[in-house]
């Protein structure tokens, strides 16, 4: 009594976008999916995960204005960023500073009484 062995599809990255629409767009279940396309639902796990850490496309929709707005945005986000790693690294070092102060016994504690 053999059993036929079901052989292993492939789908192309459109195929897979097109399967992967009906949860996106209409919220079918993973699992809903699965059946509908007899598809294991690990794998159509793992195309959402593909999809989803993919990169956008490089054609936007977004206007040279818009873009030019999100550059200026971007500067001054790493300009504030660079302003705060050097207060970072002036906090630190006044911490450090204040830490050597705290276990340092006072000068008063250091002068040998007199005799």
């Amino acid at each position: 009594m053999a059993t036929a062995v079901k052989s292993k599809k492939q789908y192309s990255f459109q195929q897979k976008e097109q399967i992967l629409r009906d949860h996106f767009d209409h919220g079918l279940s993973i699992s809903a999916i699965s059946r509908k396309h007899q598809i294991n639902a690990v794998n159509l796990y793992n195309w959402k995960k593909m999809f989803m850490t993919s990169k956008p496309p490089k054609d936007t929709d977004l206007s040279p204005e818009e873009i030019a707005v999100l550059l200026r945005e971007n500067e001054a986000l790493k300009k504030a960023v660079a302003d705060l790693a050097i207060d970072k690294a002036i906090l630190k070092e006044a911490n450090a500073i204040l830490i050597k102060k705290k276990q340092q016994p006072p000068a008063a504690w250091l002068r040998q009484p007199k005799k």
